[in-house]
């Protein structure tokens, strides 16, 4: 990044402007993220966040009562007091509480409760097959307890969209080019999907682009935005260890873009300073934690359990790369092919931002080998490449920049092109969205009494893999399931919407120039 361009970050509207003109897009995400959201809990280590922080509500303590119901020592281990602890990072479960309290609030309302069309089977409620084939709920009060913490996620993704849409326009200078990106990062990534879930991943996202977002703001506290950032990044590793692989990166980035504004070792030594003293209070604050619960700083609870789940072994990376990227049941460029068209730009944010092109490659590079050589590379039971959902608003960042350069120059042939690849992946998002990977998967494990397993057929056999089996599952958005449209007609419906949408953001796109 050279001088120019890092004055051009630091000049022209300011922070709290920025955001207030983005505020309308945060606010439209959200009511989409909430009409395709599930409303449930679907996976087991959701679920034991869900109940460490009804442990935190009810009793005022992180011990379980026990394990989950067919689930024997997962996700949970011992502690030297001979209580079950959470082997999962605390943040979730502390920001759960508070949803799980405004949710029974609202549940002791007649009319609230009435105001649920459908309540939404959380699968490890009560290990009921039929729950978890998509069935309503014989006892469905431990089930609308469960709604509003799953309900979290559909504020932090819309947040990460607010603060992606943010750093595009701090990167371009074009506010059409930020709605534009932020519209696509919504709704043409898997981040739709996974805002209807309660894993971490929408969380921990915002949290690593809110730390990468502060070493770009503008105002004379930069030292103060610095810090912020830190904090953030350990907010990250309190969230899941695997913001861990951002942290050497994101510290990286921030001692260089000082340097380059300063050219003081003073400052720099200041900034790094502030970067990292800002993360001690968390990490010393988990370090108590796990000491307290296991008895070993370092011992979140993995070697404690002692478990025969091999999710934590490392192996040859060879079989994690394919499936993470071109695999049919875990593919990112199949299950979220936006991002090939960002690759395809990429020369262009290349030469504007070196810089943070290289801090993109490497994060997005050694966080792909990483997960790649982590056994449970795959994510269990999700909708493609969890563990790489992190790295989408970065790889998006491309594609920003070459949408503002649409906006200043137009032409019906790159206007076209954008429109036709938005309304094409935003109808594969909606596709996903409309349907409920959970109950397939359930379905399809028993239907093959868990052969699917055996040498991860169910992420490279394109006769398994939800890419093209989805519809065989259940509708997923609780406030869609009694929707009278039949499957087809009601996907039809959303992507002509969604189509007109796209239609209308590109038309406002070419007319940007102008205004």
């Amino acid at each position: 990044m050279d001088s120019d361009s890092i004055s051009k970050i630091q000049q022209g509207i300011s922070n709290a402007e920025s955001g207030r003109r983005l505020a309308p897009l945060f606010f439209v995400t959200l009511a989409v993220y909430i009409l395709f959201s599930y409303g449930g809990i679907r996976s087991p280590d959701s679920e034991v966040a869900y109940r460490t922080a009804a442990g935190l509500l009810d009793r005022g303590a992180f011990a379980a009562e026990g394990y989950l119901a067919g689930y024997p020592r997962f996700g949970y281990a011992p502690g030297t007091d001979g209580k079950l602890y959470s082997r999962y990072q605390p943040l979730q479960p502390l920001v759960l509480a508070p949803f799980l309290w405004l949710g029974d609030v609202l549940t002791r309302c007649p009319l609230c409760r009435a105001a649920v069309p459908h309540v939404p089977g959380s699968h490890y409620a009560a290990l009921d097959p039929g729950v978890m084939l998509g069935n309503p709920p014989a006892r469905p009060g431990p089930h609308l307890r469960r709604m509003m913490p799953a309900l979290s996620n559909t504020l932090f993704a819309a947040l990460t969209v607010w603060l992606f849409a943010w750093v595009v326009w701090r990167l371009t200078d074009s506010l059409p080019a930020a709605w534009f990106s932020g519209g696509v990062f919504a709704f043409c990534t898997l981040h739709l999907t996974y805002a209807g879930t309660l894993f971490k991943e929408p969380l921990l996202g915002l949290l690593i682009l809110g730390s990468f977002a502060c070493l770009l703001a503008r105002g004379p506290h930069r030292v103060a935005w610095t810090a912020c950032s830190g904090l953030l990044a350990a907010l990250g590793i309190a969230t899941h260890l695997l913001a861990i692989p951002f942290l050497p990166f994101l510290g990286g980035l921030a001692l260089a873009l000082w340097w380059r504004r300063e050219r003081s070792w003073s400052r720099l030594l200041k900034a790094g300073a502030a970067w990292g003293g800002a993360m001690a209070p968390v990490l010393l604050l988990l370090a108590w934690h796990n000491a307290a619960r296991f008895g070993n700083v370092l011992d979140t609870g993995f070697r404690a359990s002692q478990t025969e789940l091999d999710a934590d072994r490392f192996t040859a990376p060879w079989s994690g790369l394919a499936g993470l990227l071109v695999s049919p049941g875990k593919g990112l460029f199949l299950y979220c092919p936006i991002v090939l068209v960002s690759l395809f730009v990429w020369r262009r944010f290349h030469r504007r931002y070196p810089l943070l092109s290289w801090f993109t490659i490497a994060t997005a590079g050694s966080r792909l080998l990483f997960v790649a050589s982590f056994h449970d590379w795959h994510g269990g039971f999700c909708l493609g490449p969890r563990y790489l959902l992190n790295l989408l608003p970065f790889l998006l960042l491309p594609l920003g920049l070459w949408v503002a350069d649409v906006a200043r120059r137009p032409s019906r042939p790159r206007l076209l092109g954008l429109f036709v690849v938005t309304s094409l992946t935003l109808c594969q998002q909606i596709y996903f969205a409309l349907g409920e990977v959970f109950s397939y998967l359930h379905w399809i494990k028993w239907e093959t009494r868990g052969a699917i397993f055996v040498n991860n057929s169910l992420h490279f056999d394109p006769r398994l893999a939800p890419l093209l089996n989805l519809p065989k599952g259940n509708r997923g958005p609780f406030l869609l399931h009694d929707f009278p449209l039949g499957d087809g007609l009601l996907f039809a419906t959303l992507c002509l919407a969604g189509m007109l949408a796209a239609g209308l953001a590109c038309y406002r796109l070419s007319r940007a120039s102008t205004c």
